[in-house]
């Protein structure tokens, strides 16, 4: 099943989604779009299990964080 992750769905403004597969290749291309445009954002583990769980299936709503929860670090 197609799972589909967004730079919106962190709180992040900005256009950037990718769908894959594998949560690993999403993650994976996550990181990679991180340290390239958002080099302010730091990459923790706390972060990385933040942008993990907002990983859904593509064909379903978004879940996003919402403007009164933390923000990413």
């Amino acid at each position: 099943m197609t799972k589909s992750f967004s730079c919106k769905d962190v709180g992040i403004d900005c256009t950037w989604s990718t769908t894959h597969e594998s949560e690993e290749a999403i993650m994976s291309m996550a990181k990679e779009h991180v340290s390239l445009v958002h080099k302010e954002i730091e990459l923790s583990p706390e972060n990385y299990c933040k942008f993990k769980s907002l990983i859904r299936e593509a064909d379903k709503p978004r879940k996003r964080v919402s403007k009164d929860s933390k923000k990413v670090a």
